[in-house]
């Protein structure tokens, strides 16, 4: 066996608490700039978050994603 089963943790370790959902923990960093729809507030590229991703469907050969990212001052849906 390997070390993270001799612990009982998955190789993903805290990005992998909702697997079970369906949903990864991951990094996202801003490509551009966007106004929060929530609220109003500009959202500069390259603005880290931690963010969960889920797959919802393929269009052809390429997953789709649906991404979530929380911050402390807005919420983002896209």
């Amino acid at each position: 066996g390997s070390l993270n089963k001799f612990h009982g943790q998955h190789a993903l370790r805290e990005r992998a608490r909702k697997l079970d959902q369906g949903i990864l923990i991951t990094r996202f960093e801003m490509p551009f700039n966007i106004w929060c729809g929530g609220c109003n507030s500009m959202i500069a590229k390259g603005v880290r978050f931690n963010a969960e991703k889920k797959q919802v469907g393929n269009y052809y050969s390429t997953k789709v994603c649906w991404v979530t990212a929380n911050a402390s001052e807005f919420k983002l849906f896209f």
